[in-house]
């Protein structure tokens, strides 16, 4: 209604104005309905024109929208993630009761396990992890950057300007040798710059990675390992995602929703193979130390323990949840979407599951599909629902669902006696936000049995983020339709191109979270420009070939990356990007550099294309 007002006024104006031409023009009509300038004097006339003020705003609101139907239609073909909220997430730690039995296959806890936080507002915040997390009693002792001259008895290879070590140590006593640890994940912890820097040290400048015992009364024993084998990225695979994505949804568009809403969830390591060496592994702490060919000396005092973390995972405020029956009716063709009539401002529809409708009297049930969706047949029943989300009244930031029944010809249907069961995933609307206030002492629990002392936010909830406000919603479908990945290869407007594709993902609200909204300007800002041409390589295998690829060359702006934790993970998540664009039997390789002349940063292996054309 806030957006409605400003119309309000104007048509009143409007009306006020032309009524006080007519008075002059027509005086003794005037008379009549007593106008003058400002008002009437007749209540019934005053009221009258008010209320045809609210009217006719409504009209010029709606045009100003730029038809929402048609908008909202295409995207939730083409893009239907782009109108969904983005929902509020987190980093939870959970801490491992090594008293609780042995442990020698670890204890998995599932993706979408739940986790419940105390109640705000006596409504309970629901939250799912969106990592398989497996817990190890295994704890980091110790964590250390150091430059030259290293500690005695490490021997680096050439070029090793700088290097981590990183002890482990069990909970338990056992040697490593007891647990079958195929991969140990950690989460790095900390402010952007500690978090950013260290990312990029572990993926872009590991020379080698050295795994030795630190137990005294174990044989000393080490063994050297390929960087690229043992440390691994998380966050970027199809089952790794935050959010729930539609099919028809492109996977480099996930991955820029969930960097510029939380580019925490990237900030993890798996580290493969280290018990590998069975030497090794018969001790109860090792030592783990990544050789790097570059030193950060404002990193060295920032990094401890703490800023590696075991057992963690991201999760999101997402649950399911049934709503409240509908009753059909004749009187109506729109119908709201309530997930919970005795919470309203703690349930918000992220996405509509699916949609079934009861007869009252017989008990048949009839199964709507999405009217915009290719399950669409003339011999089953002619029932279909398309959606459409508008903010909600008053103060309240969330956005509300209205469900819409229409038959093949996108006619609106006559339903009989029946009632709609509407089955939602939903989030908990803006309760999130005030958990931040707890800080630490925020209480969470993990719903079901797992061998944890206690679960621990060491990350707060961030802020829910709201898709696009209907007005220029069909400007940014255009857009989508005219940005693809062959106006990037431009050279006068491909990095123009390239902005104006990330500026579409970026759903930061100065208004309510100034600080994101200007970091994530920030790296946005931050591509001055990009290049690209095409190259020859040779696929993999006994059986390769040479097929033809696209080297994407991507400039970056120093200055706009100081207080971000560095390029590296943002340019990381590009080359993903891009990658995701190539079709088969072609490839995308990317190469990161800098804007003031100091060389490549950075130049990744060619990534084969997964793009089927037909």
């Amino acid at each position: 209604m806030s957006l409605l007002f400003p119309y309000y006024e104007r048509e009143l104006a409007f009306l006020r104005q032309m009524a006080a031409e007519f008075a002059r023009s027509h005086p003794a009509a005037a008379g009549r309905l007593l106008l003058e300038p400002n008002r009437s004097a007749d209540p019934h006339v005053e009221r009258l024109l008010e209320s045809f003020a609210l009217l006719t705003a409504r009209v010029h609101h709606k045009l100003d929208d730029e038809f929402p139907e048609l908008a909202d239609g295409l995207l939730s073909v083409l893009y239907p993630h782009y109108l969904a909220p983005m929902p509020s997430c987190a980093i939870v730690q959970f801490d491992v009761d090594a008293g609780r039995g042995p442990l020698p296959n670890g204890f998995v806890i599932p993706r979408h396990s739940r986790i419940v936080t105390q109640p705000v507002k006596d409504t309970v915040c629901r939250y799912q992890t969106c990592y398989p997390t497996t817990l190890w009693p295994i704890k980091v002792t110790q964590a250390r950057l150091v430059s030259p001259p290293f500690p005695p008895g490490l021997t680096p290879p050439p070029r090793t300007a700088s290097a981590l070590i990183l002890r482990f140590e069990t909970l338990t006593g056992e040697p490593f040798s007891q647990f079958a640890l195929d991969r140990l994940r950690v989460h790095l912890n900390g402010p952007p710059f500690v978090t950013g820097g260290l990312y990029e040290l572990l993926f872009g400048q590991a020379l080698q990675v050295l795994v030795r015992t630190a137990d005294p009364k174990a044989t000393a024993t080490s063994v050297r390992l390929d960087p690229a084998k043992v440390i691994r990225p998380v966050g970027f695979e199809a089952d790794e995602g935050l959010i729930p994505y539609p099919p028809p949804s492109f996977l480099g568009y996930r991955l820029l929703t969930e960097f510029f809403a939380f580019p925490a969830k990237f900030a993890f390591a798996d580290l493969v193979g280290l018990t590998a060496s069975r030497a090794v592994a018969n001790s109860r702490a090792i030592e783990v130390v990544v050789f790097l060919d570059r030193a950060v000396p404002s990193l060295e005092a920032a990094v401890e323990a703490g800023t590696f973390r075991l057992g963690c995972t991201p999760v999101v405020n997402l649950f399911e949840q049934t709503a409240e029956p509908i009753p059909l009716t004749r009187t109506k063709h729109q119908y709201r979407v309530v997930p919970d009539v005795a919470r309203p401002l703690g349930c918000e529809v992220f996405s509509i599951d699916s949609v079934t409708a009861t007869d009252v009297g017989t008990g048949t049930r009839t199964e709507y599909r999405p009217f915009y969706s290719v399950r669409h047949s003339p011999d089953g029943p002619q029932a279909y629902w398309y959606s459409s989300r508008t903010t909600a009244e008053g103060d309240d930031r969330g956005t509300d669902v209205d469900l819409v029944l229409v038959d093949l010809d996108f006619r609106p249907l006559k339903p009989d006696d029946t009632t709609l069961v509407v089955r939602t995933t939903c989030t908990n609307r803006d309760l999130p936000a005030r958990l931040q206030r707890f800080g630490d002492a925020m209480t969470l629990g993990l719903e079901g049995a797992a061998p944890v002392s206690g679960v621990r936010a060491i990350r707060s909830p961030t802020l829910p983020l709201r898709p696009p406000p209907r007005r220029g919603r069909f400007w940014r479908l255009v857009s989508h339709l005219n940005l693809n990945h062959l106006s990037l290869t431009d050279p006068a407007e491909g990095g123009e191109s390239l902005r104006e594709i990330l500026r579409l993902y970026d759903a930061a609200d100065p208004a309510t979270d100034p600080q994101q909204a200007a970091a994530v300007r920030q790296l946005i800002d931050g591509v001055s420009g990009v290049a690209c041409r095409r190259v020859p390589g040779r696929t993999p295998g006994a059986g390769g070939g040479f097929v033809r690829g696209v080297e994407i060359a991507v400039e970056f702006d120093p200055q706009k990356f100081i207080d971000t934790g560095g390029s590296y993970l943002f340019a990381a998540v590009l080359e993903r990007f891009f990658g995701l664009y190539a079709s088969i039997n072609s490839f995308t390789q990317m190469v990161a550099k800098t804007r003031h002349g100091e060389g490549v940063q950075r130049k990744w292996p060619p990534r084969a294309g997964e793009q089927v054309l037909i």
